[in-house]
């Protein structure tokens, strides 16, 4: 019988993510995946297959999540260019 995930793995990719941001790919290992992430190793290859594949769910992730937020921030608006104008300026911030 299979084992039963104890993490979610949303949650997983957006750690990911933001370690993947602070350290780079290359400067990442597995063990400080496996630190930061709070997932044992195996439980990593099993969901993920390693760190290019990680890297890849933690990327799409992202794009996922950044598109609907964007959709949502530009379908609030009223006027396309105030619009994109303070989206451009939260980018800025960011």
């Amino acid at each position: 019988m299979p084992r039963v995930k104890l993490f979610d793995k949303d949650e997983v990719l957006e750690k990911a993510m933001h370690l993947f941001w602070e350290r780079g790919y290359h400067a990442t290992s597995i063990q400080d995946l496996v630190n930061h992430l709070g997932i044992n190793r195996a439980s990593l290859y099993d969901t993920f297959g390693g760190k290019q594949a990680l890297f890849d769910s933690a990327f799409k992730h992202y794009r996922m999540t950044n598109t609907k937020a964007i959709k949502k921030f530009l379908h609030a608006e009223q006027d396309v260019k105030k619009g994109m104008r303070k989206l451009f300026l939260l980018a800025l911030e960011q």
